[in-house]
């Protein structure tokens, strides 16, 4: 984790690096269970990058991971109005079917 916040405080780095440390930095905290500040973390990157849209199929992710099922939904929704064809949102939207709604 330090690796990514040494990233995200260096001045020098594109918006590219800086998305990858962000990226980086959520994955950690999704991996070590502290879910509400990955939840920032991704929250931060769809701000920076409105049209980024795996940052909001990762939030989508963690808020079932949560048991927050229409936050999720939320989140898969507004990938799916913009592209319809995203087949990682439109996966989630199967499971939340299945596992929810029995349909």
């Amino acid at each position: 984790m330090a690796f990514f916040e040494a990233c995200l405080n260096e001045q020098n780095g594109g918006n590219a690096k800086q998305l990858e440390a962000l990226l980086g930095r959520a994955k950690v905290l999704e991996k070590t269970k502290r879910y509400d500040e990955c939840l920032g973390t991704l929250s931060e990157v769809t701000v920076m990058y409105p049209n980024f849209q795996p940052a909001l199929i990762e939030k989508g992710k963690i808020h079932i991971q949560n048991g927050e099922w229409d936050a999720a939904m939320e989140n898969v929704s507004a990938v799916i109005i913009k592209d319809r064809n995203n087949v990682e949102a439109l996966r989630i939207y199967c499971f939340y079917l299945l596992a929810r709604e029995y349909d």
